[in-house]
């Protein structure tokens, strides 16, 4: 599996951009445990942990998804049309390394 361009966010820490394996071990160590991805629109996804607030994950970002804030660790990629995860764009970096 190729690694990917990818930014994580961790609670409590600024957001770091890093090149990871896309497997499923991979995501879910990232998130704490089960993925849920949410598209954002234009080929750009959000995976985060599907069960943020039955194990009541702490706010991470203020913005909403889907109306929830969100909530533990999640990162942001490119999805492919095959629902694959790949690179981020440099515009893409710029647009959400805050």
């Amino acid at each position: 599996m190729k690694p990917v361009k990818a930014i994580i966010y961790n609670v409590g820490q600024e957001p770091q951009v890093v090149t990871m394996e896309m497997s499923l071990e991979a995501m879910k160590t990232i998130v704490g445990g089960y993925i849920e991805m949410a598209s954002l629109g234009y080929g750009l996804a959000l995976i985060c942990n599907e069960e943020g607030h039955r194990l009541g994950l702490p706010v991470n970002r203020t913005i909403n998804l889907n109306g929830q804030p969100i909530l533990g660790n999640f990162f942001i990629t490119r999805i492919d049309d095959e629902g694959e995860c790949t690179d981020l764009t440099e515009t893409d970096i710029a647009k959400f390394l805050v």
